[in-house]
């Protein structure tokens, strides 16, 4: 069953002291392959949703404007202080209720967070509503094949308040409907993790 947002807050609260000590390591060259793959440009601005302890903010290149999301206080006070290629702003919110306006954003990141999210779909709808035309997204998780959900796989998302994220999503099914199509898309960690970059097309 999917986290409610409390429940991610406090599974998350206790993990901010330690989470870039256990997980900054094995994730960096993922987290580096998607935001290469996006082609920023320092005309950009940039919305890191799940931005966690930042440690995506530490890998951007120079752009106009980088805004960091997180439901969790501990893990945004720490992104806070990371410095970052460009103004920043850290908010406090929900990432299936963006406070932004519509096509506002040039790309976004969404890294290790639609397996956490406890409602994916809004999450990537609400990706698209501020997205402009063109606009590409950075997508780096743990997704299920589609169709295929392993014995495993259902049994560690019986446990998601212990391990902080859901095993069985897949993104193909989450992304039915939208306006996004896959540009490009790198695997990891034997397959087990993918770097997938999408694209905003027209409606």
């Amino acid at each position: 069953m999917p986290m409610k947002s409390k429940q991610i807050q406090q599974t998350y609260r206790w993990m901010a002291p330690v989470y870039d000590a256990l997980f900054r390591r094995f994730y960096e060259r993922m987290r580096l392959a998607g935001i290469e793959a996006l082609g920023l440009k320092p005309s950009d601005t940039v919305v890191l949703v799940g931005a966690g302890t930042g440690l995506d903010v530490r890998l951007l290149p120079p752009v106009s404007g980088i805004l960091a999301i997180d439901l969790t206080p501990e893990m945004l006070r720490r992104a806070a202080k990371i410095p970052s290629a460009g103004p920043a702003n850290f908010v406090l919110a929900d990432g299936a209720r963006l406070p932004l306006r519509a096509e506002s954003a040039s790309a976004v990141v969404l890294h290790l967070i639609l397996s956490v999210a406890p409602d994916a779909r809004a999450l990537l709808e609400e990706t698209v509503r501020i997205l402009s035309a063109g606009g590409r997204v950075s997508v780096l998780d743990h997704f299920a094949p589609d169709g295929r959900i392993s014995l495993l796989r259902r049994l560690l998302s019986r446990v998601p308040i212990i391990l902080g994220t859901q095993f069985d999503r897949p993104l193909e099914s989450m992304m039915v409907g939208l306006p996004l199509r896959v540009l490009a898309e790198r695997r990891f960690a034997a397959g087990v993790y993918r770097v997938v970059i999408l694209e905003r097309v027209a409606d």
